[in-house]
């Protein structure tokens, strides 16, 4: 077949032949399936009547809130005398009836007492902190590790484990929590002086280990609960379950850095500091992270991630101490000058525009790749400083003298209050939900956090504030349907794991509204976009999605009223029946469209296979990216597939069509290709296919023009056949010609 010229848009759906056999051996599973959408779509308190102003949310129960506070005097040192009656807690402006109070002070290490109690108490006796690495310039890592090291020499107690990570786009660990100091030191002199691949490699290296170690009990609750029952309390099985929960941790919050990079497509490193923080999210009472950068750049996508860092620290008991490892800085300073522990108050959000794309051409928008011109925020450490402070900690920054600020957070780590209250049930309304806390003692001030969003509960790790009038969408009944938007699950490779799939969704640009920008002639736009997968019985299996703040400049208005905004994510699914579930929503006006569709993800035949057909809107260049496990994709361009599968007649015009076959080792012979087109459910065309080798993993990819002009307007279905010895797989798709 021959080759063809690049286009302009996006890719069709399909149903393979074995998934087409086993259709009537599910309908008990559509049937359940269907019960699950009226369900999904039942909005909490009744259904509004369409065009009514849409406010689905989703309730919850009232649940108790423990909060962490410091108290200190004139001097900087820990007030350690307050009564319940010198404190008062306030959320959103309302005084909370206190619940419990106390003084939690770690022993000396000359005071070591066994472990006793249930296994809550002994819990929250542990204390986790955290030294973070973030990618340092060479000054930034001889500070870091100075820094660092002097945190390791003060005097942390017996029940404090210490854990070094690195992050680089996402997160790596480098020594497991322990309270061995050599191990430690030598964790972070590694982590400051050795390149990323070797720390990545270290990271494999441990993360194997922890997986050997977590295999020892199945879960740390029996090993506690085991040594309970023995009456031994302080037994070698205490310290296995206690390690076994913290390879638990580690493990998870790798697991949530690979997820995030996943569902996000993310490249800051808040990622790596909200999967640490997931991760730890089990383990009761107060947690440190100590973060070594250079400063937190945040562009206006980054800021809902940022707060959403701060919430979900504040909801797992996290404290974050920011250190600006470049030492002493004369410039990036706004406002009164930053000193040891201080900080400057948060700057404005950026701005951002597309950068390429001249006027009078469409532009395609692609989620995850958009190069755009930024104007981050002023100050980096202003943000640092924000980090800290909203999670109870503290920023250390402009400054080569690290000694005092390492024992203060070590202070920090022993010594502090613990409250709890409950706060009157309320919905998950996805608002802030402010914290403050006031000392009825002169001369004392309190070091606490600033407060967290009311997200319910879901996979795919915390709900960012962009996100929840989506999931509140998703429960909307009749589903909102303000503007076209379209989107396509494309199977590929079957792994013994299961199925990969590339999702791919798109939504007209010019169907959302653009309102005057910040500045005299500009313009602003905010769409964003998500989809679940949701296995059978209604959980979230799968999770994307990603938000586009946009600043046009005018001379870039009408060209972006002509793109569209193209959103991918690949994943992986086990035999089974899915329901996908994907929005579009504009943030300016808020108007919705939220669609459904099953996805039947059959278990694997032996012999040839053969992936999803996709009709080719145009290929678009990808520039500085080697990922060739990208499954629409040739050479070095990436397919943008026509999602409407509809053609415009023209002369000697065709269907340009992309597929993969994966041939079958056990089977001889080369694969055999042939195409049938169906009008009406007669074929009305057919021809063979001629198939080039396989690549070097072995499939063998098609792309090319199939001749369609003689075809008259209309609907047709197109089917794929491919055999190899006495094996055969057969996909089928949709397209329509336009008059």
């Amino acid at each position: 077949m021959p080759g063809f010229a690049a286009g302009h848009s996006i890719g069709g759906g399909l149903v393979s032949g074995f998934q087409e056999r086993i259709i009537i051996s599910v309908l008990a599973s559509l049937l359940a399936l269907g019960s699950l959408f009226a369900a999904a779509q039942e909005a909490p308190g009744g259904a509004k009547p369409a065009g009514a102003e849409r406010e689905a949310t989703l309730h919850s129960v009232s649940e108790e809130v423990y909060l962490d506070i410091v108290a200190r005097d004139r001097r900087g040192k820990t007030v350690r005398d307050l009564t319940p009656e010198q404190l008062e807690v306030y959320e959103d402006g309302a005084r909370q009836k206190i619940l419990s109070f106390r003084f939690v002070q770690e022993q000396p290490a000359t005071e070591v007492k066994p472990k006793t109690g249930n296994e809550s108490d002994i819990l929250r006796e542990i204390t986790l902190v955290s030294l973070v690495f973030e990618r340092l310039g060479p000054e930034g890592r001889a500070n870091a590790r100075e820094a660092a090291l002097t945190f390791l020499r003060t005097e942390l107690g017996p029940n404090v484990y210490v854990a070094v990570f690195s992050s680089d786009q996402k997160l790596y660990v480098v020594q497991p929590f322990t309270r061995d100091r050599d191990k430690l030191t030598r964790a972070v002199n590694q982590a400051t002086e050795a390149s990323s691949t070797q720390i990545a490699s270290q990271s494999r290296t441990v993360a194997r280990e922890l997986e050997a170690a977590e295999g020892t009990y199945h879960t740390y609750s029996q090993a506690l609960a085991l040594s309970l029952s023995n009456m031994n309390p302080a037994a070698t099985r205490i310290a296995l379950a206690v390690q076994t929960l913290f390879a638990r941790i580690t493990m998870d919050s790798l697991g949530f850095s690979e997820q995030l990079n996943r569902t996000y497509e993310g490249r800051s490193s808040l990622y790596s500091l909200i999967s640490l923080i997931q991760g730890e999210r089990q383990l009761p009472g107060r947690k440190t992270i100590v973060y070594f950068c250079e400063g937190l750049h945040l562009t206006p996508a980054l800021m809902d991630l940022f707060r959403s860092t701060v919430s979900e620290a504040n909801r797992s008991n996290v404290s974050i101490y920011a250190v600006d490892a470049r030492g002493l800085v004369t410039t990036e300073v706004s406002g009164a000058a930053h000193v040891v522990m201080g900080g400057a108050e948060s700057a404005t959000q950026g701005e951002l525009w597309p950068s390429r794309g001249e006027a009078g051409s469409a532009r395609i928008v692609t989620a995850g790749e958009m190069e755009f011109e930024v104007r981050a925020r002023s100050n980096v450490q202003d943000t640092l400083d924000e980090l800290s402070r909203s999670t109870g900690g503290f920023l250390t920054a402009n400054t080569n003298e690290f000694a005092a600020a390492m024992r203060r957070i070590g202070g920090d780590v022993l010594s502090y209050y613990a409250v709890t209250y409950r706060p009157p049930p309320r919905a998950y309304d996805g608002k802030f939900h402010r914290l403050s806390a006031k000392v009825l003692r002169p001369g004392v001030t309190l070091q606490t956090r600033s407060g967290y969003f009311a997200f319910p509960p879901i996979a795919g790790g915390p709900v960012l504030p962009y996100e929840a009038p989506m999931l509140a969408a998703f429960s909307q009944r009749p589903l909102p349907d303000d503007f076209p938007c379209q989107a396509a699950a494309f199977h590929f490779a079957v792994t013994k794991d299961g199925v990969d799939y590339q999702l791919v969704m798109e939504a007209p640009a010019s169907d959302f509204a653009a309102t005057p920008g910040r500045n005299a002639g500009d313009w602003q736009a905010h769409i964003s976009l998500m989809a679940l997968v949701r296995s059978g019985d209604g959980n979230v299996v799968e999770r994307f999605s990603q938000d586009f703040p946009l600043e046009i400049p005018a001379d870039r208005l009408e060209p972006f009223r002509r793109s569209s905004i193209v959103f991918r994510r690949n994943f992986r699914l086990h035999w089974g029946m899915y329901v996908l579930e994907f929005a579009a929503l504009d943030q300016m006006t808020k108007k919705a469209s939220v669609h459904r569709s099953v996805l039947v993800v059959a278990p694997p035949q032996d012999g040839i296979a053969l992936s999803s057909l996709a009709v080719i809107e145009r290929l678009e260049p990808v520039d500085g990216d080697d990922n060739f496990e990208e499954p629409l994709r040739i050479g070095h361009d990436r397919i943008i597939p026509n999602l409407a599968a509809t053609l415009r007649p023209k002369p000697a015009s065709g269907l340009p069509l992309y597929f993969v076959v994966y041939p079958s080792r056990a089977e001889p012979g080369k694969p055999q290709a042939e195409l049938q087109f169906l009008r009406g459910g007669r074929v009305i065309a057919e021809s063979p296919v001629e198939l080039s080798g396989p690549d070097s993993s072995g499939k063998i990819t098609f792309a090319g023009t199939v001749p369609t002009g003689k075809l008259q307007p209309g609907r047709y279905e197109i089917h794929a056949l491919v055999r190899q010895g006495s094996s055969a797989a057969e996909e089928f798709g949709f397209f329509s010609i336009q008059p």
